[in-house]
């Protein structure tokens, strides 16, 4: 609060576990995984990277990013650990700053299988999209979350260019 004005409400959300929360860029044979994902906040579908909150672990921990990176993975994409690669850290985004402060962690692995697992946490489909494709799909506004928008980016400027 500013010396000398009035004070005001504000709102934010606060997550219930303060860390951990991940976007993973899951890589298969050259292309990227997306999840075509109901998102009930919009009552819509949207094309987007695999992502989840901070969680505990079982001793009330918060689980590490990477780690919780690759359980969504396994999770989303119905593998088995040994089918995933070690996460790789490109760094943190925050969706929102205005209404939350959390900040996402983004990792990329690769992957040696996956599933489409219709119907858990609203996915719809799975879908496989080369650099070119993926870029196509921004410019045709097919792909909009901010997360993957954000993540992408991240991917760009870390390892896009090797």
């Amino acid at each position: 609060q500013e010396k000398g004005k009035k004070p005001y409400t504000y709102e934010r959300l606060v997550p219930t576990v303060p860390q951990g929360a991940v976007v993973v860029i899951p890589k298969y044979q050259e292309k990227w995984i997306l999840l075509e994902q109901f998102r009930h906040a919009m009552r819509d579908y949207q094309t987007a990277f695999p992502r989840g909150y901070g969680e505990l672990d079982k001793s009330g921990n918060c689980l590490a990013g990477a780690v919780n990176a690759c359980k969504e993975i396994c999770e989303e994409l119905g593998v088995d650990e040994a089918m995933v690669g070690k996460p790789r850290y490109l760094g943190d985004v925050v969706a929102d700053s205005g209404v939350c402060g959390n900040k996402v962690a983004v990792y990329m692995v690769e992957v040696k299988e996956y599933k489409v697992q219709v119907g858990y946490e609203g996915i719809q489909n799975v879908r496989l999209m080369s650099d070119e494709e993926f870029v196509a799909a921004m410019k045709e506004k097919e792909i909009n979350d901010g997360f993957t928008l954000a993540a992408w980016s991240l991917y760009r400027a870390n390892v896009g260019e090797e």
